[in-house]
């Protein structure tokens, strides 16, 4: 049996990146527009959500795709994974700085090699 199909596979993860979200099924039922019911049932391994539910699911709790066996990538590249793993920890606060910050780097590396362009003319 594939790892998508198995219901207590894919109901476990779900459970604990919702628990590590600190959301309640309630609340992860609110933020992708279904019942809490479906949450519930999904939970307690009666049903599988739909693909369009598991997407949603997946992207509010942050859960790389991976998580459930499947490979989005065709070349396996650590420091972007490593990096899009850094990405998924951060507070909105923290990616709203790292933002800001690394904005900033690209507007001063921009006028650095302005001003070395003109000298060089």
């Amino acid at each position: 049996m594939s790892v998508f199909t198995d219901k207590k596979f894919i109901a476990d993860k779900i459970r604990e990146y919702r628990k590590i979200a600190g959301l309640t099924q309630i609340e992860l039922a609110e933020k992708i527009g279904v019942g809490e019911k479906q949450i519930c049932k999904i939970e307690n391994y009666t049903n599988l959500p739909s693909l369009i539910s598991f997407l949603k699911i997946i992207d509010a709790l942050k859960i790389d795709i991976k998580e459930f066996g499947i490979n989005s990538e065709n070349n396996y590249r650590p420091k972007r994974e490593n990096l899009e793993k850094l990405i998924y920890s951060l507070s909105d606060d923290e990616i709203d700085f790292y933002i800001d910050t690394i904005n900033y780097i690209k507007t001063s590396l921009t006028k650095l090699n302005n001003k070395k362009n003109k000298k060089n003319r």
